[in-house]
């Protein structure tokens, strides 16, 4: 087995040194602080999913900026400052030009399948001669229109004016009070998080300039502002458990093993732990969650437990008489190391179950650090001389001693015999009070952040003058072929309007929606658009009269003519338009093959349940309510925890079985059972919400309970260690000393700013301490066993 942990050692080692090496090279680590990776999955279908994430990307990507003032005077010179400041930072886009070039250049290749529904109407009831006179009128300027191509590429100017119909739709409803400015600004890069703070610090600077120079006032909103606050607090919350752990874990490790040179093995294998699981983390994901490393860096408390076990039943191995301090499994020590790293494994692994993509690279990461600071210790500390260092644990010994008389004293005032029995029934009794009384649960994925409330108050009153879209609501749309959405759209708007009274006018956007079929023309629309505009391109056709009244050479005509057959086959795709690369958003979505879909934005105003009930009359149309469907994602993913947290119990249960060979054993299971079910009457009797990271940390007391519990056990399973020497209490004091040490770090998650961490560190700051207890009832009743099986032999 030591060969095994010999082989596994190099190559973490390599790994870890070729990966930090390559990566530094090409400066490519990233880190992020996505909110998204905390929502779970809201569709089972891929594409869907992974269109739903592509929008959701899209939406942290942007954000605006309200500008407020008495003058309108004030906005004008403060809105243009604030463009050519912010316009300075090379990963933000604030003018559109730059998209509405990129928009012309990939909607012209289309342009003789695009028609406004004024033109359709022109050239399928005017004659040839009204439309020629028409254009003569609009190029010498009686009539004004936009014009986008020049007029040997587009003599009628069809093109122009179908970006005039799209302009003068209003796809927005802005505001309409003169006292306030909007900008909006896109994100075109995946920011690190210096880039991050860069830019929050600078629009911060802009404001201070603007607040005391213009006499405006700058309202902020967006995600990306809620990111950059959790990216601040995560930060912070890392240094602060980092610093506070690694100090108290050292004055710990000093106290005890009064040596400086013993400090560095812990501290090695925390590092090949902890930098082994970013790497693996980098490697399978591409970089790595800010609320990843908060986790990470609370694993510090967990992993050293390997340390410090070793270290204090090695130094005490001639009085156990380990077998030539041989690591096999008739090592009690090894047997413990193995069986709680399994445990463990289990106990983190189960996280990554979950559908929240957050929990899974937590999982990765954890398991990841425990196997290779595991396997570090037993790789390394086999070379540290047992006589270099000694223990002082004599107060562990004085507090464990005190911890158990009290248990006694209240055991024997309540006058009831200590057992497993007695045990048992009172684990029964708490499941029976939490059936009767069940805990308050909170699936709302808002209870996740805690943003500043002035950041919460701006967000608000910028949502009210940006009369935008419904935040997190939607309709999508779905189908085998792009024709198939059309018509879907198609029967959808014109029952929504039968149904309520309204009515959709043929020439300009429906007020309720914004879509890409408000935008495209449908495929069959297209071609007929196509073959209308055959009586302008043809020979003798309405160009080339144009062009000869003109002067203009006859090749001219002859070479769109040309141009006009080459585009015969073409399609315009709404995937093509709605691209990062056109600052739109992705509101079209297809597999490749026959599976398309569209999102239907809801304006703000709209009737939303009128939206909603409609679409249930259409099997191929989703009302999406993010909230509501998070919310309940969140509520499954809460109540899937619990059913695989009895399985991870199950799981373990077998395990032991076929280790110990022994029925008996499953009394370990006591320990976390009792850290489980004491914390939940703790939230139950301070009507404390339970939620899904709640339920998450109990895997990890299920982990911890059963390491402290495994180590009893092995390390006691000589029945004359009992009598003839002090292991029994050396154990009682390692565990002492790990569970300070997790406390130390896991603990410290309660103090955390971020509520999702804070979670997770209440319930193992509460879990944890009972697991402690547990484990001196199971250490009381492991003994008086043992002792009265040695008195039977006698």
């Amino acid at each position: 087995m030591l060969t095994i942990s010999r082989i596994t050692f190099t190559f973490i080692i390599l790994f870890t040194v070729f990966f930090i090496l390559k990566n530094i090279n090409n400066g490519d680590f990233r880190f992020s602080s996505s909110l998204t990776e905390l929502s779970p999955k809201l569709s089972t279908n891929i594409t869907t999913q992974e269109a739903i994430s592509k929008l959701s990307d899209d939406i942290q990507r942007r954000f605006i900026i309200v500008i407020k003032s008495k003058q309108k005077k004030n906005i004008e010179e403060a809105t243009n400052y604030f463009k050519a400041e912010l316009i300075k930072n090379r990963h933000v886009l604030i003018d559109n030009t730059e998209s509405i070039v990129n928009i012309l250049a990939t909607l012209k290749p289309y342009r003789f399948q695009l028609l406004s529904p004024e033109q359709r109407v022109d050239l399928t009831t005017s004659s040839t001669d009204k439309i020629l006179e028409k254009t003569q009128r609009q190029l010498f300027r009686i009539e004004n229109s936009l014009a986008v191509s020049r007029l040997k590429d587009d003599p009628l100017n069809t093109f122009g004016n179908y970006i005039n119909y799209l302009l003068d739709n209003d796809f927005s409803q802005k505001s309409s009070d003169p006292l306030f400015s909007i900008v909006s600004v896109y994100i075109k890069d995946d920011l690190t998080i210096k880039d991050q703070t860069a830019l929050a610090e600078k629009i911060n600077l802009i404001k201070d300039h603007i607040s005391s120079k213009h006499d405006a006032n700058i309202l902020k909103s967006g995600v990306f502002f809620f990111a950059e606050d959790a990216a601040k607090k995560s930060e912070s919350d890392i240094k602060f458990i980092s610093i506070i752990s690694s100090i108290s874990i050292i004055c710990l490790l000093l106290i005890v093993f009064r040596s400086l040179l013993l400090l560095t093995f812990p501290f090695l294998s925390i590092c090949i732990g902890i930098l082994f699981a970013i790497s693996i983390n980098f490697y399978f994901y591409g970089y790595i969650h800010l609320l990843t490393i908060v986790f990470g860096s609370s694993l510090i408390g967990i992993i050293i437990d390997y340390s410090l076990h070793y270290f204090y039943h090695i130094k005490t191995s001639d009085a156990i008489a380990l077998p030539e301090r041989s690591f096999t499994l008739s090592s009690p020590l090894y047997r413990a190391m193995l069986f709680s790293l399994i445990t463990s494994v289990i106990g983190y692994g189960a996280l990554s179950f979950s559908n929240l993509d957050i929990l899974k690279k937590i999982a990765l990461f954890s398991c990841g650090g425990i196997l290779a600071s595991w396997v570090s210790v037993i790789t390394l500390g086999r070379f540290v001389n047992i006589n270099s260092y000694s223990i002082n644990d004599i107060f562990f010994t004085k507090i464990n001693t005190y911890f158990i008389k009290v248990l006694l004293i209240i055991i024997f005032k309540l006058s009831f015999k200590l057992s497993y029995t007695l045990w048992a029934l009172i684990l029964f009794l708490s499941v029976f009070i939490l059936t009767i009384f069940p805990i308050k649960t909170n699936d709302n994925p808002r209870l996740f952040f805690n943003p500043p409330k002035n950041l919460i108050e701006q967000e608000k009153i910028a949502a009210k003058l940006n009369q935008n879209f419904e935040p997190g609501q939607y309709l999508i749309l779905s189908g085998e072929s792009i024709s198939e959405i059309y018509a879907t759209h198609n029967k959808f708007l014109a029952y929504f309007s039968s149904a309520h009274n309204r009515t959709i006018s043929n020439t300009s956007s429906n007020t309720s929606f914004f879509c890409p079929m408000e935008i495209i023309p449908s495929p069959t629309i297209q071609k007929e658009n196509y073959q209308l505009q055959n009586k302008i391109y043809e020979p003798s056709g309405i160009a080339e009269k144009l062009f000869t009244s003109l002067g203009f050479p006859n090749d001219i005509s002859i070479n769109l003519f040309a141009d006009y057959s080459e585009n015969f086959n073409q399609e315009l795709s709404p995937e093509i338009l709605f691209n990062r690369n056109n600052n739109l958003p992705p509101l079209w979505s297809s597999n490749g093959k026959n599976f398309h879909i569209s999102f239907m934005l809801i304006k703000k105003g709209s009737n939303l349940e009128y939206i909603r009930k409609a679409s249930l009359e259409f099997d191929n149309i989703q009302y999406f309510d993010t909230l509501s469907l998070s919310q309940e994602a969140l509520a499954e993913q809460r109540s899937s925890s619990s059913n695989l947290l009895v399985l991870a119990y199950a799981l373990i249960s077998v395990i032991l079985y076929i280790l110990y060979r022994d029925y008996k054993i499953l009394f370990l299971l006591f320990i976390p059972l009792t850290g489980t079910l004491f914390t939940l009457l703790i939230f139950k009797l301070f009507n404390i919400d339970f939620t899904l990271f709640h339920s998450m940390g109990f895997f990890l007391i299920l982990g911890l309970g059963m390491d402290y519990g495994i180590f009893i056990k092995e390390m006691s399973s000589n029945k004359k260690t009992i009598v003839n020497s002090n292991t029994h209490d050396t154990t009682l004091n390692a565990i002492l000393f790990s569970a300070i040490t997790t406390l130390f770090s896991f603990g410290l998650l309660a103090l955390s700013a971020v509520p999702v961490a804070k979670a997770f560190g209440l319930t193992l700051l509460i879990g944890n301490t009972i697991n402690f207890f547990s484990a001196l009832v199971y250490g009381l009743l492991l003994e008086r066993h043992l002792i009265s099986s040695l008195t039977k032999e006698k």
